[in-house]
């Protein structure tokens, strides 16, 4: 099934447009004036959901550009790697994305292995208030890198006309 969807998808550009589109509708967790936006309540008020908010647009990005350019791989970083050594995407926001991405899965790892050490059931929700000056600043850095790749996203499928 991998090897006949990544052999025709590339050839179907309405249906890469339509998962370009789902690409673009999770937006970064940044205010205009780049503080966090966070759940504003209910169970997980005050947090951050690490997965559907900071490392799905980075796993979407890499399985998109993976379809589109034929690439079987399916471990993101993996997905990125090939994408930067075919060309396919410019060296520096690989990189960046890599990076990104890295970072976001390090935080959410620390972040759930402190729930275990706690008696906790594991989650993907993390208050940002309980990170450092430096880890707040580095995650919206990375949150940044969201915005990039999905305007390059935009730029690539031409998703800004009309």
């Amino acid at each position: 099934l991998r090897n006949h969807v990544a052999l025709h998808a590339r050839r179907h550009d309405v249906f890469l447009r339509y998962l370009a589109k789902d690409c673009l509708t999770v937006r970064p967790p940044l205010s205009f004036f780049k503080n966090f936006i966070v759940e504003k309540n209910g169970e997980h008020k005050n947090t951050l959901d690490l997965k559907k908010r900071s490392l799905v647009p980075f796993v979407d990005f890499a399985r998109l550009f993976a379809l589109k350019h034929g690439i079987r791989e399916t471990n993101t970083l993996d997905r990125l790697r090939l994408l930067g050594e075919g060309g396919h995407v410019p060296p520096d926001l690989i990189q960046d994305t890599c990076q990104a991405y890295e970072f976001l899965m390090q935080v959410r790892l620390v972040h759930q292995m402190g729930m275990i050490n706690r008696g906790a059931e594991p989650d993907n929700y993390m208050d940002p208030a309980n990170l450092s000056d430096l880890e707040k600043r580095t995650l919206k850095e990375a949150f940044g890198v969201i915005s990039r790749i999905q305007s390059y996203i935009k730029q690539e499928f031409r998703l800004n006309q009309g």
